[in-house]
């Protein structure tokens, strides 16, 4: 195989569709900065009242908790603190990847400036283009269909998801997730392909890097070595492969949690707010679905109340109590129905929320939204005589990572990661259609 740069230097079709993809979202940029001057006009002076409060919290719209962290590390000099604002204290609320590339952005260009957040954007678009070219090799390497590779690259570039995401102003993580959960499973099939310990290794690596930044990867990640334990004849072979893998992994985490460990004072995976999640998305009064009203009521972001009780209680004594305040009112029968609601709200139907300024934007979300579970449902039914052990995996690498989220509570861009897979999955499935009504119509099989 070619190496990539060579594939797209010489891919007119393929530089055509990332030229197009990028238009289109400097157009959504260059709308989102006309329509809010403001946030992108900010300067840290007229930050600085809000940031030294110690009764409210800081709620700007740009990066949430995440951006009050860098904020904190880099021109408060307090370190990785304050989630949100005032002086809090250490904290392990947010992954650290996600800080750090705030961190960069905050120290090259000041915190808040439009600069700064230019930058983000900028390394959204740039993610967002490699995202289509990994959909165009993984479309081949899955299919061998070349055809595929263009179809799933031009799915993803005119994607509502991630196209409207340059629109909006209060997306604390981007486009970064979703590319490291297609970097993740593209790294595990290189692997499979050629069983080697370097692909195992850049796998590894992958897989760790993805931790830092959203230790929900676990669950995907130990899916795939759970498939290498089935898959392999050899077991000895497997648990080898296996172990190495996990080796690396702790090699890539475990500074990162000995470093909390130190300044927290206990042991956290990652983030320390896992059960004020599962908290959270699972109080009596909601649905299970994490709206404005529920974050005006019980988050420390938005509720003035809630933000002076985590700044008296501390971080992990203030998590406590919450989970405390869930296993009183825990009810089985309720979670399991809100798990099912959550299941189908992650998949095929969401209640976005209502908002005049993204009212429009909302709705073509919400008209799209099913797609990836009707891509997941129409893959199988047309892969069913064909099925392979990647489809499987495909299966289990998809539930795996939506699996937490039904159980802790559900936003609506929490299944827009798996968009770049849904894309490969629709070139599939687009392209089998044409197939089979080429042939339909002139008795030939459609080749290319």
């Amino acid at each position: 195989m070619r190496p990539l740069y060579n594939q797209i230097k010489t891919n007119k079709l393929l530089i055509s569709i990332l030229l197009f993809a990028a238009i289109i979202r400097i157009g959504m940029l260059y709308v989102n900065v006309r329509e809010n001057p403001c946030i992108f006009s900010h300067d840290i002076q007229s930050l600085e009242p809000n940031s030294a409060s110690v009764d409210k919290p800081l709620a700007n719209y740009f990066g949430a908790e995440v951006a009050n962290v860098a904020y904190s590390l880099v021109c408060k000099k307090e370190g990785l603190s304050n989630p949100f604002g005032g002086s809090t204290g250490p904290t392990g609320w947010a992954a650290p990847g996600m800080v750090m590339l705030y961190a960069v952005s905050f120290y090259l260009f000041g915190c808040f400036t439009f600069h700064s957040m230019l930058f983000m954007f900028l390394l959204a678009l740039i993610l967002s283009l490699t995202i289509i070219v990994l959909i165009y090799n993984l479309s081949i390497e899955l299919f061998s269909k070349p055809s595929m590779g263009y179809i799933g690259a031009l799915f993803f570039a005119v994607s509502p998801e991630d196209v409207f995401m340059f629109k909006r102003i209060h997306e604390q993580d981007f486009n970064i997730i979703a590319f490291m959960f297609l970097l993740l499973f593209c790294s595990f099939i290189k692997f499979l392909k050629s069983y080697s310990n370097r692909n195992l290794i850049l796998f590894s690596l992958a897989a760790g890097t993805a931790m830092l930044f959203n230790p929900v990867f676990v669950f995907p990640i130990m899916g795939c070595l759970l498939f290498v334990f089935v898959q392999f004849k050899n077991k000895y072979f497997a648990c080898q492969k296996i172990m190495w893998s996990l080796a690396i992994l702790l090699f890539v985490c475990t500074p990162y949690v000995l470093y909390q460990k130190q300044r927290l004072h206990v042991l956290t995976f990652i983030k320390s707010n896992a059960l004020f999640e599962l908290y959270q998305g699972n109080v009596p009064d909601f649905d299970g679905v994490l709206t404005t009203e529920l974050f005006e009521k019980h988050h420390p972001f938005f509720n003035e109340n809630e933000y002076k009780t985590y700044k008296s209680l501390g971080e992990i004594q203030y998590i406590k109590s919450k989970f405390t305040v869930f296993k009183q009112h825990f009810d089985f029968n309720r979670f399991i129905v809100v798990t099912g609601k959550r299941f189908v709200n992650f998949f095929f139907v969401f209640p976005l929320p209502t908002c005049r300024k993204y009212g429009r934007e909302f709705f073509i979300l919400e008209l799209v939204y099913p797609l990836t579970g009707l891509a997941l449902l129409c893959y199988y039914a047309l892969r069913f005589k064909k099925k392979d052990s990647l489809d499987g995996l495909m299966y289990i690498y998809i539930l795996s990572y939506a699996f937490p989220y039904c159980l802790t509570g559900m936003m609506y861009r929490y299944s827009f990661p798996i968009v770049p897979l849904r894309a490969v999955l629709f070139s599939y499935i687009i392209y089998s259609l044409c197939t089979s009504a080429f042939s339909h119509n002139t008795g030939r099989e459609l080749t290319t």
